[in-house]
C-alpha cells in the first residue's frame, strides 16, 4: 500500500505473503503505511482528505541472475541476503531514472546492504511485476 499526498510518497509498507483474505490485508495495509511508516509522521485526521491510495498486487517472484534479467518498467525487485530483505515496485526505476544495475544497488540498500551486494552467491534476486490499483481520477 502507497500512500500519496500532492504526488509525494506519504506512506509505504507491504507483505510479500498473505494468509488472509486481500480485503483484510489491504485495510491493514492503509493502516500501517499511514501510521506505521518510520520514514515519516502518522498521518493526521487534516491531511487524509489529501492523500491518494495505490495498491499493488504482486506477480510470483521468479528468480534472476543479474542486470541482464531485469525489465525496467516492468520488473520490480526483491533482494534478501541473511535475515535482511527489500523491495522496490516496477515504476520506482522508471521513476528515478535507473539503470539494471542501479536498480539493484537501490534494492539492496533498501534491505540494508551494501549496494554491491547483489553481486554475492548468497544474495537472492527476484523480479516480479505488479498490478496496480489507484483511487486517483
Amino acid at each position: 500500500m502507497t500512500l500519496r499526498k500532492n504526488g509525494d510518497l506519504r506512506g509505504c509498507v507491504g507483505h510479500i505473503a498473505f494468509a488472509q483474505p486481500l480485503w483484510v490485508s489491504v485495510r491493514e495495509m492503509a493502516r500501517s503505511a499511514a501510521l506505521d511508516d518510520n520514514r515519516f509522521d502518522p498521518v493526521t485526521p487534516i491531511e487524509v482528505d489529501k492523500l491518494r491510495l495505490e495498491i499493488n498486487i504482486l506477480s510470483p517472484f521468479r528468480f534472476i541472475s543479474g542486470p541482464a534479467d531485469v525489465r525496467i518498467g516492468e520488473d520490480g525487485l526483491y533482494v534478501a541476503q541473511g535475515g535482511l530483505s527489500g523491495l522496490l515496485l516496477p515504476r520506482i526505476a522508471m521513476d528515478h531514472g535507473w539503470s539494471p544495475p542501479q536498480f539493484l544497488e537501490q534494492a539492496c540498500l533498501k534491505a540494508g546492504l551494501s549496494p554491491a551486494a547483489w553481486r554475492a552467491p548468497t544474495c537472492r534476486l527476484h523480479a516480479f511485476t505488479t498490478e496496480e490499483f489507484s483511487d486517483a481520477v
